[in-house]
């Protein structure tokens, strides 16, 4: 046989390999891989302390209270109780049953992952019926899993809006076949994802009624999705706001003050509309979205306008994350349309603009390829998986693996603030607050990551708030871990070592605790003696002071560890709570925590170590004296 009759031979059973069920095999492959690879880059990044309390941590609060018996309840938001005040997005609640077996955020990255990978299937079936290839099907379907502003949605935590993608392809596919009672479930199930989506829907009645010529069904779509966005947004959000209202209308304030005065504006002044789109960045945006399908789409306009009401409110808006499309979520719901009419123009360009020396079947085949490397070439410049050139497979340190078993110690009845990083970690609880939100101070416990994201503050904010916090006389630091740091509430019933003690300046010592760090640099605090590590540490000494009487000077608090004949092995000298609350500012029968971290170095034949504590006048050097002559408290003995 000549090489030519061999490449021939080669070439038909390539056809009718991928022609055959095959295809189909490497569609269902196409799923599992996308839905393994996500899971468990979602699952790790989780882990990582890389998810959110707004993106991760308030669905999955939303979720697990609804399967508590309080549907939609969260205490995350300032301006409402409820979760339907913030967006109208029942589908959260077909998420109940997952929560009764397997109660854990994770299952939120699992179900949304495996969600959007279901979209290869109807754009397989759209595709290869269209375009009557497997091939096409096959290339489509890895267009749509290989588009980075899917794949940024689904790393960027979970958000309903994210599910609705393959729940329009579905309705689309169902549409287009006149399966309208299956098109009617997936149609409903898009619009239960978010109050906008009921938009898209209304567009595809105008599809059925202006291309396809189905004039009741599209009828009926249209005022359909009308009636359930009009219902959404002037009903039912407004009815679960508890402070104004929604917050996502100043990002259109310069179009209106109203959903319907903003809609009108659009509408009737298309320069203005025109200089909002006409942007360098927005014109970017645009053409970043088109670029993955070679800009095929642009070939079916009576499918590519489905996608102009999630395009107009991403552009539209004031907010800037709405207009970035490879970061956040907000251009999940373009990418269905963008494939779908992508798929309606490589069939014009195949059958109505054939080019020169090409058959119809091969232009297909050329047609095919160029959006395979579109999107592969984009998908290597802009992507999220292994084929990206600048992936990163989320890391787990040891340190991230610190921060549960902290959390493992807040009961889970317990009211929490946490910060954002962590927030998600704790969610699954009646009341938890972002700090520092406001309600902070009806938290038993407070967790914070000096590492982590600090959003909302900056920096200093940051820094200013931990400062308050470690001088409040509210909340002791129970535990630290690498930067992890752990309060929870307390009263003169958290001291571990009661006292009275009284000086003769009006000061009382009331009590005491301690805790010696081990080698993980975490503190638990343990009955006395305790014993110091061979290698030295810190002694953690939380001391409760209280003013008897009005104090005009600024005393310094002094904390030694003396070996036992009396040798200093560790001490620190500071002002109570690290110089923050200074006694000249403490009122009479007020309350005073204050932690002193004492360094020490171990050695052999140690015997017994004694705390010694006591107050001096910095100026003079002056110690306060208690009222039995002595100048100094002996607080306890630790054992070697």
């Amino acid at each position: 046989m000549t090489s030519a009759r061999k490449r021939l031979h080669i070439r038909r059973d390539l056809t009718i390999f991928l022609e055959s069920r095959g295809s189909q095999a490497v569609a269902i492959l196409f799923f599992i891989g996308y839905s393994l690879l996500f899971s468990y880059l979602s699952i790790r990044q989780h882990d990582s302390l890389q998810t959110h309390a707004f993106d991760l941590g308030f669905p999955d609060q939303v979720v697990w209270n609804t399967a508590h018996g309080r549907p939609f309840a969260c205490s995350f938001s300032t301006w409402t109780t409820n979760f339907l005040g913030e967006h109208f997005s029942p589908i959260l609640a077909l998420l109940v049953p997952l929560y009764w077996v397997w109660s854990d955020v994770r299952a939120l990255l699992i179900v949304q992952t495996v969600i959007i990978a279901l979209g290869v299937f109807p754009i397989f079936w759209l595709a290869k019926e269209r375009l009557k290839s497997d091939l096409a099907g096959l290339s489509f379907s890895a267009a749509y899993l290989l588009f980075p502003a899917l794949e940024a949605a689904n790393m960027f935590d979970f958000h309903a809006e994210t599910l609705a993608p393959p729940f329009l392809l579905f309705a689309f596919y169902y549409m287009e076949r006149r399966r309208y009672k299956i098109f009617l479930l997936f149609a409903i199930l898009a619009m239960a994802c978010k109050e906008v989506i009921p938009l898209s829907i209304s567009m595809m009645g105008l599809y059925l009624t202006f291309v396809k010529r189905e004039w009741k069904v599209g009828s009926l779509v249209i005022f359909g999705g009308l009636a359930w966005f009009l219902a959404a947004v002037y009903f039912v959000i407004p009815h679960f706001i508890t402070q104004g209202r929604s917050h996502f209308l100043p990002y259109y304030a310069y179009l209106g003050e109203r959903p319907w005065e903003i809609a009108i504006t659009a509408l009737t002044n298309p320069l203005l509309v025109l200089r909002t789109f006409l942007t360098p960045a927005k014109v970017k945006y645009i053409f970043d979205l088109l670029l993955p399908v070679a800009f095929t789409s642009l070939f079916s306009p009576q499918t590519f306008v489905l996608l102009l009401p999630s395009l107009a409110l991403n552009l539209l808006s004031s907010y800037p994350p709405m207009s970035v499309l490879e970061e956040f979520h907000y251009a999940a719901p373009l990418v269905p349309f963008v494939i779908i009419s992508s798929i309606y123009g490589v069939e014009f360009l195949v059958r109505r603009a054939t080019l020169p020396h090409l058959d119809e079947k091969r232009s297909l085949y050329l047609f095919s390829g160029v959006i395979f490397l579109a999107s592969l070439l984009h998908h290597h410049y802009h992507g999220f998986t292994p084929l990206a050139r600048h992936f990163q497979a989320p890391v787990v340190t040891a340190r991230d693996r610190l921060a549960p078993q902290l959390m493992a110690s807040i009961p889970k009845e317990a009211a929490v603030s946490a910060q954002s990083n962590l927030f998600p970690h704790l969610s699954q609880r009646e009341a938890i607050y972002l700090f520092p939100d406001p309600r902070t101070d009806k938290a038993e416990y407070i967790i914070l990551d000096m590492q982590g994201e600090k959003y909302p503050l900056d920096d200093d904010e940051y820094e200013r708030f931990l400062n308050l916090l470690l001088s409040s006389p509210k909340y002791a630091l129970v535990s630290e871990i690498q930067g992890f740091l752990l309060f929870r509430s307390s009263d003169k019933a958290d001291i571990q070592y009661p006292l009275t003690v009284e000086f003769k300046e009006g000061i009382a010592l009331l009590g005491f605790n301690v805790a010696v760090e081990d080698s993980r640099g975490a503190f638990s605090e343990e009955m006395l003696p305790l014993r110091l590590g061979e290698k030295g540490g810190r002694v953690r000494l939380t001391l409760w002071w209280e003013a008897l009487a009005p104090i005009e000077e600024d005393y310094t608090v002094f904390t030694h560890l003396l070996d036992g004949e009396g040798r200093l092995i560790g001490g620190q000298d500071s002002m109570p709570a690290n110089g923050w609350r200074p006694t000249s500012g403490w009122r009479t029968e007020q309350v005073v925590r204050d932690i002193h971290y004492i360094p020490f170095e171990a050695g052999e034949g140690l015997g017994e170590i004694i705390i010694e504590v006591g107050l001096y006048d910095f100026e003079t050097g002056r110690r306060l004296e208690v009222k039995d002559g002595q100048d100094r408290v002996i607080l306890g003995r630790l054992s070697e």
